[in-house]
């Protein structure tokens, strides 16, 4: 009584002849930490329109939109800021934080993890990404305990420069490869080139894999190599 209808197991509740609840998705429902990616090899692009700064702008609007909507929430950059922002001032201090936040030409995806799993206790974990590699996805994947729900936003930061078409198709492979990796570690991934817009880009935040389509797509991109 009171749970909410989405959480309840189907499956489960067919073989038992009772309704059985997803008791671990309801840290889902109070809890989130946007993480801010500042690798400065991850981003490319110079001034407001660079990569970094679509990274910036979607982290203050999504962590502000969550703090609105009810959950209770925790900044985490790449540059060593951990905010807590549940109290009333909070969008003043995630704003505060992110106004000031820079990019780290010596930072990396470890030291981000390690960060962010501190004081991590499941619930929603929203990353905004630049280029990552395969094996710095795969390790993205440590995100997952405790029954967390992981979207990334992971930008194509070599979108934001004009590069020659080997150069080209190197880069997209290597995106694939890594938006591959995220979505078999459970991770839920958007993909993001220059131009893109959040608001256009936010409901597949909640669409799960993003379905078999964008698996075979990207498995297709993988499998393919670069020509």
């Amino acid at each position: 009584m009171g749970d909410d209808l989405r959480r309840v197991h189907w499956k489960s509740t067919a073989r038992t002849g009772e309704l059985m609840v997803r008791r671990e998705e309801q840290p889902w429902e109070s809890r989130a930490t946007v993480v801010l990616d500042t690798r400065g090899y991850g981003h490319h692009g110079d001034g407001p329109t660079a990569s970094f700064e679509w990274a910036v702008s979607a982290a203050a609007s999504i962590a502000v939109h969550l703090r609105q909507a009810g959950y209770k929430l925790r900044l985490v950059t790449g540059d060593g800021a951990d905010v807590d922002a549940t109290e009333g001032a909070g969008d003043g201090l995630l704003l505060d934080q992110l106004a000031e936040v820079r990019l780290d030409p010596r930072g990396d995806i470890t030291t981000l993890v390690q960060q962010v799993r501190q004081r991590g206790d499941g619930g929603l974990i929203i990353g905004l990404f630049g280029t990552v590699s395969t094996a710095e996805a795969e390790l993205l994947a440590g995100l997952r305990g405790n029954g967390a729900t992981c979207v990334g936003f992971l930008l194509d930061s070599s979108t934001w420069l004009h590069l020659p078409p080997r150069a080209r198709a190197e880069a997209d492979h290597a995106h694939g490869a890594a938006a591959l990796a995220l979505l078999q570690s459970g991770w839920r991934v958007v993909g993001v080139d220059h131009g893109a817009r959040l608001p256009a880009l936010w409901p597949q935040a909640g669409r799960g894999s993003q379905g078999f389509a964008l698996r075979a797509a990207l498995a297709e991109t993988v499998a393919g190599g670069v020509k």
